[in-house]
């Protein structure tokens, strides 16, 4: 009798254990976590942002229709972090999983701007070119993008005694460009000041352009 009750224990507990097996590899008492990363102004996905699930620490991408996924999670409290260049991060973003469950996890990420400078040769901030003191006609000085997307410039020249070799553009990040100012000393008398304003798709800029008639 004894060995029968043994027995049927051996057979129930090995059931159990092929059942926990099985649980485990049919992926049962886990969730999911899925979700799509889009451009907030445009509503477009966003491709290869980084997602990294936390407190696993484990890293992902997003596909080219802006999704990820992290399947077989046991349940709990996770966070996400969300990284892409161009884009302000996302941190900390709290996400519950449940057993039998998909949690979604859809987010929307912000484009950082592009960032309108006016510098000399060396990337320093200038305001002014000064003509005064010299028998130049030709100064120049660059319009640089140090923003991390495309930046639109447009020059409004305020004067007729300057001219400049190039009125707009299109900068790239990190992007510099010179423009040429060259005046007309013929139409000065005495001494004069005069702005070139840059305008652009993030602010605008002012250069202040001086000059006299005597040199």
């Amino acid at each position: 009798m004894k060995k029968i009750f043994y027995s049927v224990m051996a057979a129930a507990l090995i059931l159990g254990g092929c059942a926990e097996d099985k649980e485990t590899v049919d992926g049962a008492g886990t969730g999911t976590i899925y979700g799509v990363i889009t451009d907030k102004a445009t509503g477009e996905p966003v491709r290869a942002a980084g997602v990294q699930l936390l407190p696993l620490g484990v890293n992902t991408v997003t596909f080219d229709d802006g999704h990820y996924e992290y399947p077989e999670l046991k349940p709990g409290e996770y966070t996400l972090n969300v990284t892409k260049t161009e884009y302000t991060d996302i941190s900390g973003y709290a996400i519950t999983v449940e057993s039998g469950k998909t949690a979604k996890g859809d987010m929307q990420m912000v484009k950082l701007p592009p960032s309108l400078r006016i510098v000399d040769d060396s990337k320093k901030d200038i305001s002014l070119l000064d003509f005064s003191n010299t028998s130049a006609t030709s100064k120049s000085f660059n319009v640089f993008n140090d923003g991390p997307v495309t930046l639109q410039w447009e020059i409004v020249e305020s004067s007729n005694w300057f001219s400049v070799n190039q009125k707009s553009g299109t900068l790239t990040s990190g992007s510099i460009l010179a423009i040429i100012v060259t005046i007309d000393k013929s139409k000065i008398t005495g001494s004069v000041t005069d702005n070139i304003f840059v305008t652009s798709n993030n602010g605008n800029k002012s250069i202040s352009i001086k000059a006299n008639s005597s040199n």
